[in-house]
């Protein structure tokens, strides 16, 4: 069609693409939930938060007046730990204005997983849920770079992308950058195809890429790598968070590197209300530098984990004012 068009006025298209296939890294939920009931506990209490030293750390910001926007499969709009930390989204899949889950496919309850997650961190921090990915977890690069455009015009601080594939798409790239260029930062899972092949859109430059690590640090088994592109690591395997699925509302148990991301996403967070005049890279930089190096635990990953482990206490107890490093070199 392209080529026909471009034969009778060669000036009217000045590139395309095919709308590149993704989705949630996870594969179906049913196979690796693990559900932990409608009781709170095993959410708020769990290794992960104490892994990446939350709750050792002197906090001062919670996110007050930041929006984080959840580019996902949607987000339980009734889930009681959710109450007042959403705002009103987005569904570009049916092209209304409810963002909630849709039952029935692999990617049910993936949106409300990682939006649990940023919630803990961030407390105050508003979620804004951008739906682009149908009930069995799969969506498009058109949809996506959509949801980018809608959540900057929102007023979104920093964007989770718990999605993507190994398809590199120029509309995607180029609506990542737009997004950087508008000070929003954007965070991406690293994917789950354990290889060290670029996953997209965590490789592309501007993005904070993220790993994920098991309870003792070690890489996860499925988690993607790559000493070019991966940017800093988060706990990933059996992290407890909301949850929406068969038995409605609850808690429950989920690995990947989504998970990984969104803890990322709630950091970035804090820090954005730390430092409003800083760059994204500058951000993202002082997430890379306060990490904890895992290249003693992972030799054989050494150099492909980013800067290590994120560490929410060195990140949290530097002083106040922002002091310039140089810019991730990658």
């Amino acid at each position: 069609m392209v080529q026909q068009i471009n034969t009778q006025d060669p000036d009217i298209v000045a590139w395309a693409e095919v709308n590149y296939a993704g989705g949630i890294p996870e594969g179906n939920p049913y196979d690796i939930w693990e559900w932990g009931g409608q009781e709170e506990s095993g959410y708020v209490n769990q290794f992960a938060f104490d892994q990446i030293r939350l709750t050792s750390a002197a906090i001062t910001v919670t996110g007050s007046g930041l929006i984080v926007a959840v580019i996902d499969s949607g987000v339980s709009l009734s889930h009681p730990a959710l109450r007042g930390h959403l705002l009103a989204g987005r569904d570009l899949v049916d092209n209304d204005l409810i963002a909630d889950e849709e039952p029935g496919g692999a990617g049910w309850g993936h949106g409300t997983h990682v939006a649990g997650i940023i919630a803990h961190i961030a407390s105050d921090a508003q979620i804004l849920p951008v739906r682009v990915l149908d009930p069995q977890g799969r969506g498009n690069s058109f949809a996506v770079a959509s949801a980018l455009e809608w959540a900057v015009q929102q007023g979104a601080d920093v964007v989770n992308l718990s999605l993507g594939s190994d398809s590199d798409s120029r509309l995607l790239r180029e609506a990542v950058q737009w997004t950087i260029d508008q000070r929003v930062a954007v965070v991406a899972a690293a994917g789950n195809s354990q290889s060290s092949l670029p996953h997209y859109p965590a490789a592309y430059a501007p993005v904070v890429a993220v790993t994920g690590v098991d309870a003792d640090g070690v890489k996860a088994t499925f988690a993607n790598y790559g000493s070019e592109w991966v940017d800093v690591a988060a706990p990933a395997v059996g992290i407890t968070s909301t949850i929406v699925g068969p038995q409605g509302n609850g808690y429950a148990g989920w690995s990947g590197t989504s998970m990984a991301a969104a803890f990322v996403s709630g950091a970035m967070a804090l820090e954005r209300q730390r430092y409003p005049d800083a760059t994204v890279a500058e951000l993202a930089q002082m997430v890379w530098a306060r990490a904890d190096s895992l290249d003693a635990i992972n030799p054989t990953y050494a150099g492909a984990l980013g800067g290590g482990l994120l560490d929410m206490r060195a990140l949290l107890e530097v002083p106040d004012h922002f002091v310039y490093m140089p810019q991730l070199q990658r």
